[in-house]
Formats: C-alpha cells, sequence, structure tokens
C-alpha cells in the first residue's frame, strides 16, 4: 500500500508542476511530504547543509530515497530482545547449533518481536541522527585511506547510507563499530602501496572476522538482533546473514562496499548474498562477508541466471511495477536493487510471445520443487523483452493472477550459448527407453569422495583371517552412482566376503553392500564383520552403516588404509552379483526404494508411473526431448530436472 501511495503521489506533483521541476526535485518533494509531522526534521537537514553544495546533494539522496525504508516503532523491545539474545548466547555457548537456534527463536516468539510495528524511516528519523551519518560517511569518504577513489554516485551508495538493512535500528552503530575486529587494519597505511588499498584492508577485515565468528551454515535466525556486536556472536547462519554483518562492519570503518545476491541459483535450489568492494583498479571483487576472502575467487562458475545488488536508491522501474500490480512475487517487491549482470556473466537479451492480458511477465528457473521467477519485464504488444539473461539455462515464462495464482505462459526453453532458443517439449514426440542412475547431480561435495575407492577390492575367502583370498572384483572406475558387478563363476562359495581399502585416506568410504547369491536371493543373513570404530567415534559411521540399507549413510574407518568391512555367513554361500555405493549424497537410484519419473507437457508435470527398480538404475520409456523430473517417494528431497539426450541425463 505505502508503495501505491509514493506512485500516486508522484504523479499528482507532475501533473501539477508540469516541467518546472527536475524529477529529482519532484521525489524530494515527495519524501517531505510522505514524511508527514516529520517534514520539519528533514527541512533541518537540508538547511543545515545550505552552504555545501556537496553534502546537501548527499543528504537529498537519503531523503529522496528514503520512503519504502522501514525500522521497529518500538526500539526498547528490540534493544531488549538484543540482550536477552546476548544472555542466550552466553548462557550457551558450545551447545548444539540447533538448539541454540531454537533457543533465540522461542525468545522473540516469546518476546513479541514477529508482531512488532514497523513505521516508515521518513516519518520518525532525526535530523542529528542524519547529520551526524552524512558527516561520519563524508570523513570516511574524504579523509579516511579505503575510499577516496569513490565517485560520488559510488560513494552514496558504497558508504553513505545511515543504514545497511531494513529494520536496523537508527543507533550509533558506525561510532561502535569502528574498532570492531580492525587489529592489524590500520597498520597498512604505513605501506606505500597499501596505503589506500580497499581490497587490502577488507582482505584483512574479513579474515579478522571469521577468526572472530567461525561461520557455519548450519541454522538461522527467524529475527536478527538488529545489534551487529550480538549478531556477530551467533554461530551460525544463512549467507545473507554474514553479508549483512559484514556490510556494517566494513562501511563503519571506512571500507566501501554493497552486497548482491541470485534470488534463485539455475542448477540447485536457494539463492544466494555475497559482497562486493570496489578496488582502486576500477574492479568489484566478489566475495563472501565473514566466509571467504576477497579477490580468492567466488563462485566463479555456478550456473546464475541473474544478479541483483542491493541499494539504497529507488528501482523506478520497481516503484511502477508494484504500484500497479495486484499482485508481485516476493523477490520483486523490494524497490530497493538494480540489475547487475552483466558483471558477472556473459548475458542476453530475448523476447517472448506472452498474452495480451498481462501487463507483466516473468522468466522463472526450477528451484527443485517449483518454477521460482527471477526476472521480469513489462508486456507490449504481447511481447515482453528480458534483458541480461543468463546462458545455457532452462527458463518457462510464467504470469501472476491478481490473487498471485502462477500461470504458465510458454513452453520449457533452453537459452543456449549462442543467444538462441530451444523449446523443450515432449509432446507428440515418440516415446523412447531411457535408464536413470540419479535423480539429483553430482555436487562438487561428492566428487572429492570418489576417488577413495580407486583400487579397492571386494574379495571373498574361506578363512576368516583372509590369509587367502579371491579377488572379486578390484574398482578401476570410481562413480557416484551405484554399481553392479557381476561375479565370475571362478569364484566359489564362500563363507567371507568383504569390501578391502587398498589405498592411504580411503576410510573404507563404501556406503552400502547388497550380495545375491546364485538364485538371486538379497543376503543379509549374514554377521557383519570387519574394522571396529569409525573416524571421530561417530555411532552412526560404523561398519553396520554398509549393511544398512541406505546409501546415504556409510562407514568411514578410524584407518585411513587397510580398513575393511563385510559379512560372515554360517555356511559358504555362491554369490551371483554385488551392488556396491561409494560414499556420496543419497542421490543414486536404489534397489528398493519407489520412484516416479514426471516429464512436463501442458503447463505441468505428467506421470510416467511408479516403480521398484530392484537395481542401482531404472528403466522408463518417455517421450524424447522431453523435460524430466525424477521423484524418491520413499525418502529424500533432492530432485532436479533434466533432458535425456545421447544415452545419459543432462541436468539443468
Amino acid at each position: 500500500m505505502m508503495i501505491k501511495k509514493f506512485i500516486n503521489i508522484l504523479s499528482f506533483l507532475l501533473c501539477l508542476t508540469g516541467c518546472s521541476f527536475f524529477e529529482e526535485d519532484v521525489q524530494l518533494e515527495e519524501a517531505l511530504t510522505l514524511a508527514g509531522d516529520n517534514r520539519s526534521e528533514l527541512e533541518k537537514v537540508l538547511a543545515y547543509y545550505a552552504d555545501d553544495a556537496l553534502k546537501l546533494d548527499a543528504a537529498k539522496f537519503l531523503i529522496r530515497n528514503m520512503p519504502g525504508h522501514y525500522s521497529y516503532e518500538d526500539t526498547v523491545a528490540v534493544i531488549h530482545y538484543s540482550n536477552r539474545v546476548d544472555t542466550i548466547l552466553t548462557k550457551m555457548r558450545g551447545a548444539p547449533h540447533q538448539e541454540i537456534q531454537d533457543s533465540i527463536n522461542a525468545c522473540a516468539k516469546e518476546m513479541g518481536i514477529p508482531s512488532l510495528k514497523k513505521v516508515p524511516d521518513v516519518s520518525v528519523i532525526t535530523s542529528d541522527y542524519l547529520i551526524r551519518n552524512i558527516d561520519d560517511a563524508f570523513e570516511a569518504w574524504q579523509e579516511g585511506p579505503w575510499a577516496r577513489h569513490l565517485g560520488f554516485d559510488d560513494f552514496c551508495e558504497y558508504l553513505l547510507p545511515y543504514k545497511v538493512e531494513e529494520l536496523q535500528l537508527l543507533d550509533d552503530w558506525r561510532f561502535r563499530l569502528k574498532g570492531f575486529h580492525s587489529e592489524n587494519v590500520r597498520e597498512l597505511e604505513m605501506c606505500d602501496i597499501l596505503s589506500n588499498s580497499p581490497l587490502a584492508a577488507a582482505r584483512r577485515l574479513n579474515q579478522n572476522l571469521h577468526d572472530y565468528m567461525l561461520p557455519s551454515h548450519t541454522g538461522t535466525l527467524r529475527y536478527k538482533t538488529m545489534k551487529v556486536e550480538t549478531n556477530a556472536k551467533v554461530p551460525f547462519g544463512p549467507c545473507d546473514y554474514y553479508a549483512y554483518i559484514a556490510s556494517a562492519v566494513f562501511r563503519s570503518q571506512g571500507i566501501p562496499v554493497v552486497r548482491d545476491f541470485t534470488p534463485q541459483w539455475a542448477f540447485r535450489s536457494q539463492g544466494h548474498h555475497w559482497n562486493i568492494i570496489p578496488s582502486t583498479s576500477g574492479k568489484n571483487i566478489p566475495f563472501s562477508g565473514v566466509c571467504t576472502a576477497p579477490g580468492e575467487g567466488h563462485k566463479l562458475d555456478e550456473k546464475m541466471p541473474k544478479a541483483y545488488r542491493v541499494t539504497y536508491a529507488q528501482n523506478k522501474d520497481l516503484r511502477v511495477l508494484n504500484g500497479g500490480e495486484e499482485y508481485v512475487p516476493e523477490v520483486f517487491r523490494n524497490i530497493f536493487m538494480k540489475d547487475v549482470t552483466d558483471e558477472y556473466i556473459d548475458c542476453t537479451d530475448i523476447t517472448l510471445s506472452v498474452p495480451r492480458s498481462y501487463r507483466y511477465a516473468y522468466l522463472a528457473v526450477f528451484d527443485d520443487k517449483n518454477w521460482k521467477p527471477v526476472a521480469y519485464a513489462g508486456v507490449r504488444n504481447g511481447k515482453a523483452c528480458f534483458e541480461k539473461m543468463g546462458k545455457n539455462i532452462v527458463y518457462i515464462a510464467i504470469g501472476y493472477e491478481r490473487d498471485g495464482t502462477q500461470q504458465i505462459l510458454s513452453e520449457p526453453f533452453l537459452l543456449r550459448f549462442d543467444g538462441t532458443v530451444k523449446n523443450i517439449s515432449g509432446k507428440g514426440k515418440k516415446h523412447e527407453r531411457i535408464i536413470l542412475k540419479r535423480k539429483y547431480p553430482v555436487q562438487e561435495y561428492v566428487y572429492q569422495w570418489l576417488n577413495r575407492l580407486e583400487t579397492c577390492e571386494f574379495q571373498a575367502s574361506n578363512d576368516a583371517d583372509f590369509r587367502d583370498y579371491y579377488v572379486v572384483h578390484r574398482i578401476c572406475d570410481c562413480h557416484a552412482t551405484g554399481y553392479e558387478v557381476v561375479i565370475p563363476d571362478s569364484i566359489p562359495s564362500c563363507r567371507f566376503w568383504r569390501f578391502m581399502s587398498m589405498k592411504p585416506d580411503t576410510h573404507a568410504n563404501v556406503s552400502e553392500i547388497y550380495l545375491f547369491d546364485e538364485n538371486g536371493n538379497l543376503r543379509q543373513d549374514g554377521m557383519i564383520i570387519g574394522t571396529e570404530g569409525s573416524w571421530g567415534d561417530k555411532a552412526d559411521c560404523t561398519r553396520n552403516a554398509a549393511f544398512d540399507g541406505d546409501i546415504l549413510s556409510f562407514f568411514d574407518a578410524p584407518d585411513g588404509e587397510h580398513s575393511w568391512v563385510g559379512m560372515a555367513f554360517n555356511e559358504p554361500v555362491k554369490m551371483k552379483t554385488l551392488f556396491y555405493y561409494a560414499r556420496g549424497d543419497g542421490n543414486a537410484i536404489e534397489p528398493y526404494d519407489t520412484y516416479e519419473l514426471l516429464y512436463w507437457n501442458d503447463g505441468g508435470w505428467n506421470s510416467l508411473g511408479r516403480k521398484i527398480p530392484g537395481k542401482p538404475w531404472i528403466e522408463y520409456d518417455a517421450p524424447a526431448e522431453a523435460l524430466l523430473l525424477l521423484r524418491d517417494l520413499t525418502k529424500g528431497k533432492d530432485e532436479r530436472i533434466f533432458t535425456y539426450e545421447n544415452g545419459r541425463q543432462v541436468w539443468w
């Protein structure tokens, strides 16, 4: 409602003034009007800087763009909440993160933080507070060592704003945080080469914050305390949490910084937030506040459909969108951001035909469950032009009804590297036989474990000590999928069957072993044998994990080399086949889970049936060139869209 009020007032003023006011002057008058009884406080600021043109321009920038920024009305309650959280963190230091998270979230609920009223900054900010912030920011810019290279426009976004996040307390945060873990930063001024390097200063300060906070992404608070010093004591948080803390600490010490984000990755669930340092070379250096160092590379090769920068200034296009539409997706309700995709990736504009009944259309990517909007465009004569879109990504065009119901406006399509569009539709296509081995792409953290099994062996023996044994199979090729071994007829019936690690640092990291006798029966009636214990004494990583029917659990032996796990039977058994899985993410096909394959057609997912594969792969007849999605109905949540090309799954 407030956004629409902004638009209405602006339109009214433009009609009254015609061309006698510049647009910025109209926007300034709009803010002063919305301030109501607080207008005099803002006018005091303008009067205070009447003889200083540059600071006056800075004050106008802040006031002009102030509508839409909010704070808590009851600051006493927020401060009390911050103090309570500080006490909880002190008492629970070293406790499991989940317990700390639950305690603080319960505290927020108990103190009524979720229901606290929010008020526009323009109606409550004081002249003293704004003047103090402007003067401090100018001192850091013009007299400090780290921001002198900034032009005025960048200064207004990277250093000037009186807050770094919505609902932040309008308090003395700049003063309080000036020395917050800044040891060894100012000493850079003694080096002629680094004395004015914001990158060098950022690297040191970020490392200090990292060493103090020891960041972990194992939990999240529903409500920040709005006191950075307290937030920095929380031993966990999402990426945007750390980016916010870094922004506040950096700016308080005169180091210019902003936050960028992608609302949704193009290859997996969730989005990401990070920070930017403007270096003296003219390049923006990305890094993850508190977590990763500036200049060391950040998410360099992860597919991104869009990137946006969090701004203090209003985005006029987003104002119009929010002022004219009954429903706007959550990501675009924030009018304080701008598109910076072309700073990161090679991108292109694409134009699509969409129904004329929609004023706006959106491009969406898949987030593992649903289509999530990442870009918007106005519809003109049945066409929507989406600017600066990431390539080699599958998109779909969507629209929204007044009640927020999502409507599909196109077939899924691949935006190729060359900028051309390929529709992905299995409609009317001939069915083909496909073989699927995973339901989710292999991530980097999985890949690093796979080669641990290289050269390891499956062995069989009738000697409990394996003094004499048969080599059933030697692993020469590592997989992030289940693997079937057909046991040679030359291997006789044996009582003892095992997996043996043969090289250092393997830790016998097998996650599951299935043994089948000559009649095809799964044999789990033996006694589990092998190296006792586990690395780090983890109860769920002992040898039992290799036969528990769950490929997500795994054996992690205490010794890196010559550890083993197997099964002893009461009498010799002739085995026909075995399946095995390396340590992984639980997304390979499991023999006894129930799966369902879906394909996209006519604006939705259509089922190709449910199956229990009985093997480490599953077979289906599916339409050629279709967009597919495989779900494990037994357990797990990761799932990802793919196409089937040249006999393999291609993930999108």
